[in-house]
């Protein structure tokens, strides 16, 4: 017997297929095509978004802790600059949507989070625990993923980062000329 063989049926023995196999998803791949339930249970289609907006996809490890909390206010504080950008923000963990239901109320945020009991949609985008599942993708509204922050380490910084992206992609021209930063007021915003 050749060792490829050999090795195919070992696999097949303890269990493993590709279909178990982490994708590993770079910048310019199309996003799977998965599906979760959020925190009101209605099923959420990534492909429901394609040719609408741009989709901020964030993973995370859990509801009601210290980074996963920070994360989630800091989307919430900038969701007006990203609507504004017509994107999206969706959270996803492997916490119930009864958990995120709660969660969504602590904090009133004012985003979808996406339920990922058995890692379904954390495998399809290659997200693992070697990360602490803190990893972010950009998808354009074409359904392609034009950033991956593969492990989140500046929480605040993050978002800045992802307005910059989708200015570059192509934003409402009203809105990519402004400052990603601070708020800006009519005084400070520069002039069109």
């Amino acid at each position: 017997m050749k060792t490829g063989t050999m090795c195919v049926l070992l696999l097949a023995a303890v269990g493993w297929s590709t279909s178990h196999a982490r994708a590993e998803i770079k910048v310019g791949d199309p996003t799977p095509a998965v599906a979760a339930k959020d925190q009101s249970g209605q099923t959420i289609h990534l492909k429901d978004y394609h040719g609408k907006k741009f989709v901020v996809l964030y993973f995370y490890p859990k509801d009601f802790t210290g980074g996963c909390t920070l994360e989630a206010q800091k989307f919430a504080e900038d969701y007006p600059k990203f609507t504004g950008r017509d994107a999206v923000v969706i959270g996803i963990s492997k916490d119930s949507e009864k958990s995120h239901q709660e969660f969504c109320g602590k904090y009133e945020l004012p985003f979808t989070l996406l339920s990922d009991p058995n890692d379904n949609v954390a495998k399809a985008f290659g997200v693992g625990q070697e990360y602490g599942r803190r990893s972010t993708f950009l998808i354009d509204k074409a359904g392609k993923v034009i950033h991956v922050i593969g492990k989140v380490t500046d929480i605040p910084g993050q978002n800045k980062v992802l307005l910059a992206k989708i200015d570059e992609a192509g934003a409402h021209p009203d809105v990519a000329s402004q400052p990603v930063g601070p708020a800006t007021t009519p005084a400070t915003r520069p002039a069109h």
